[in-house]
């Protein structure tokens, strides 16, 4: 029950400025459009999840790469436990066979003509995984139920970190969440490693990307991210709504001189926004940049991407890397292409319009009256 409470607490403070801006200004929520930017549904798993090419050896074929001492690994595979391997375990499979028969190959004696066979289906075999093994990457970032559980549309927005309680050091998963996908990221490498340089390093071992996917399970902080991320623009365009919809009915001040609803407002930027609202919209930023910078990063080398799970991303996070970078087309843009796109121009618009009111009333900082 106070876990609750505490999850609402985002929700609370928002609504509680945007109440604030309200009353002095004599406009509510009826007088405008609500924002209702939405997030994007994650694509079902049947436009995810990656085919792969079924290799079946006999067992001659099979016994054949005792020349590799690959007969235990192979084993290991084709176990019952093999075959309904997580997309992990199956990704580090293909990582550790595309190793070791590469090592393998150029030792094979081709004098020797007993080996001539295996030599041409090592080499048959080793080339189909190569070309599959981005397609193993993208099972493993993209369709494991950790990673599938970060683009959730149930979770609750990230609460304030001033309300988690200073002295735990709580950061509601943000770290340990970034270090997770950093090691994906690592993986990602690998795979690239192995397709453009014939490199195989295997340094990313088992316990390490279990224990990355074992964090992301744990915690949901990327989908309550998007939950702020879906929040803070709805609340933030809807403020900017209100505030234009009562300066395009009447001035507030007239003459560049602060009257008493120019006071109220004021006080209720300086005292709501500025010691309460603005600390929450800056701890989301922060995050989200780390977090979206991850993602692309990514999506690059995963590349190509399944056109749902490219589409899915693209509604995600495409735009500029903050509101600093917003071009003029952006900020003029009244159809966003992304929910991050969505995000920049709601703080942009929400600044234009406190600038626009604080300016009217001459208490802009450096102004004089």
């Amino acid at each position: 029950m106070l876990g609750g409470c505490i999850e609402q607490s985002a929700s609370d403070l928002l609504t509680d400025f945007q109440q604030r801006i309200e009353r002095p200004l004599e406009v509510d929520i009826d007088d405008i459009t609500p924002s209702s930017v939405t997030l994007p549904s994650y694509p079902p798993r049947r436009e995810r999840l990656q085919t792969h090419p079924d290799i079946r050896e006999g067992v001659i074929d099979v016994l054949a790469f005792r020349h590799c001492n690959m007969l235990d690994l192979i084993a290991e595979r084709n176990s019952i436990l093999g075959k309904v391997a997580p997309f992990s375990q199956r990704y580090l499979y293909e990582l550790h066979f595309i190793a070791m028969a590469s090592q393998c190959l150029p030792s094979l004696d081709d004098t020797n003509p007993d080996l001539t066979d295996f030599r041409q289906q090592l080499q048959q075999v080793l080339n189909t995984k190569r070309q599959d093994l981005r397609h193993g990457l993208i099972d493993l970032i993209y369709n494991s139920e950790e990673t599938e559980k970060q683009f959730s549309r149930s979770a609750l927005p990230l609460q304030p970190m001033a309300r988690t309680g200073q002295d735990d050091g709580s950061d509601q998963g943000f770290q340990a969440s970034l270090t997770a996908l950093d090691t994906l990221i690592y993986a990602a490498r690998q795979t690239q490693l192995a397709e453009k340089e014939g490199i195989y390093l295997m340094m990313l071992n088992s316990a390490e990307l279990e224990e990355a996917l074992a964090t992301l399970h744990h915690s949901d902080f990327g989908a309550r991210l998007l939950q702020s991320l879906q929040l803070i623009t709805n609340q933030l365009n809807d403020n900017a709504s209100l505030i234009k919809t009562r300066l395009n009915n009447r001035p507030v001040c007239y003459r560049q001189q602060p009257g008493e609803t120019g006071k109220i407002a004021q006080n209720v930027f300086n005292r709501y926004y500025a010691s309460g609202v603005q600390p929450y919209l800056a701890q989301v930023y922060q995050q989200a940049q780390a977090w979206r910078q991850r993602w692309m990063t990514l999506n690059q080398l995963a590349a190509p991407l399944p056109a749902a799970l490219q589409r899915y991303q693209v509604q995600l996070w495409e735009g500029a890397r903050g509101v600093a970078e917003l071009g003029q087309g952006e900020m003029r843009s009244n159809r966003p292409t992304s929910l991050w796109q969505a995000y920049l121009l709601a703080q942009q618009r929400h600044t234009n319009a406190w600038q626009t009111l604080l300016s009217q009333c001459g208490l802009m900082p450096g102004q004089k009256h």
